[in-house]
């Protein structure tokens, strides 16, 4: 299984934005909890993405890219992903009408 981020644009259009593998995205979690971040560790199950949680979600994804970075190169592909995430929730905060969840 995988995990991803999915859009439904208004007017029915579906976007989805892979994150990782069911496993890998367990880890991201770990990492996320160690971080003190919130909402990311929930990514392996199952998160509302919503106009109210949009803000934490992006400076959690922030935070958690910054120490993906700072890690070095092995971690370079959990940076890369993340900017796509940060590119797509900061294409919803510019939209109105859409549905998404991370899960």
């Amino acid at each position: 299984m995988s995990v991803s981020l999915g859009i439904t644009w208004p007017g029915g259009r579906f976007e989805e934005v892979p994150i990782a593998s069911l496993q890998a995205t367990e880890a991201w979690g770990e990492d996320a909890r160690e971080l003190g971040l919130e909402l990311m560790p929930y990514f392996s199950s199952f998160i509302p993405v919503e106009p109210t949680n949009l803000d934490q979600l992006l400076s959690e994804l922030g935070i958690f890219r910054a120490e993906m970075v700072r890690r070095g190169p092995e971690y370079q592909q959990r940076a890369e992903v993340t900017d796509q995430l940060i590119d797509a929730l900061r294409r919803l905060k510019r939209t109105q009408g859409w549905s998404a969840s991370i899960g």
